[in-house]
């Protein structure tokens, strides 16, 4: 368990990276080209951030699901939506820009990491513990059932959200 934790976590880190990485050298293009807008530069760099930050708390509610903790699950989950929501409305009081939820996707990432974390090191799984190497046997098993699982989960994602990459192209950044 250790060891799949810990190599999810750096697969999903080391991907995250990557996209992020791409996501932020093309955030202009993507702001002036598909979102017609340079104001959404800076939307797509917060999120590109987000979208890194994520893979911590969302890695720590699922082994908080896979050891049968619904309760902590959900609390990850509910905390989640709670603070995009507590932040994105505080900073509309402040400041009224698209920057704002975005920025919100970040410090919650950031609190929900600081907070939960901890929880799974000591109340949960308190094995955890930092694995040195790879274990090259172990990471193709795990890669042979990641893959399905994989490809399942962005054809589902992809189905889901393109309805708002479509909108989203002929609407503007506020809308």
């Amino acid at each position: 368990i250790n060891k799949a934790i810990k190599l999810t976590l750096a697969v999903w880190i080391s991907l995250s990276a990557i996209f992020s990485i791409f996501t932020i050298i093309f955030a202009s293009q993507l702001a002036n080209y598909y979102f017609k807008d340079p104001n959404a530069t800076l939307v797509l760099i917060l999120l590109a951030i987000a979208f890194l930050l994520q893979s911590i708390d969302y890695l720590t509610s699922y082994v908080f699901q896979g050891f049968q903790r619904m309760g902590l699950f959900a609390a990850v989950d509910f905390s989640r939506a709670a603070a995009i929501l507590i932040i994105t409305l505080a900073g509309f009081v402040m400041i009224k820009s698209p920057v704002v939820p975005a920025a919100a996707y970040v410090i919650s990432s950031v609190a929900l990491s600081i907070i939960f974390w901890p929880v799974l090191k000591r109340k949960v799984f308190p094995q955890l513990s930092y694995i040195k190497g790879w274990d090259n046997k172990f990471l193709k098993k795990m890669a042979w059932f990641g893959i399905p699982v994989t490809l399942s989960s962005f054809a589902y994602t992809f189905f889901q959200q393109i309805s708002t990459l479509v909108l989203t192209y002929f609407r503007t950044l506020e809308e």
